[in-house]
């Protein structure tokens, strides 16, 4: 296994819920969401097969993204997910504070490897095995 393969955080995948604004609505929506290779996606729903989820309804990529749990602002199970400039940020929530804590965690270390130097020269040679690749189904 390379270097590179190493650094690549494992995947998280699960149900989340998602704060959605439409004009002056706003207002929750279940999505089924993948964290993978420094991206998050959120779909309708879920698959047995990569990408994992069907039916598309967003993504962001990580770099240089921000990742909150500010227990002031938010409550113990949301995270917010302030994307780079000309990205919309994101607001999701879990089930329980255990699952914030998992996926706050996962989206921080995908944050650093979407964020990390040379990360288009890296990501042009890096392949990954995705039979290989560590995934978590929780929360």
């Amino acid at each position: 296994m390379s270097k590179t393969s190493v650094d690549i955080p494992p995947m998280k995948r699960g149900w989340m819920r998602k704060l959605s604004r439409s004009g002056l609505m706003k207002n929750w929506q279940t999505r089924y969401f993948v964290l993978y290779n420094g991206k998050i996606s959120y779909y309708q729903d879920q698959t047995d097969r990569f990408p994992y989820g069907d039916n598309l309804k967003g993504e962001m990529d990580l770099y240089e993204a921000t990742v909150n749990r500010d227990l002031k602002k938010y409550s113990d199970r949301q995270i917010y997910i302030m994307g780079a400039k000309g990205q919309k940020d994101m607001l999701v929530e879990t089930e329980s504070v255990e699952v914030a804590a998992d996926w706050a965690d996962a989206l921080a270390k995908h944050t650093q490897y979407a964020s990390r130097p040379n990360r288009d020269s890296m990501d042009a040679r890096t392949t990954i095995d995705r039979q290989n690749t560590t995934m978590s189904d929780d929360g």
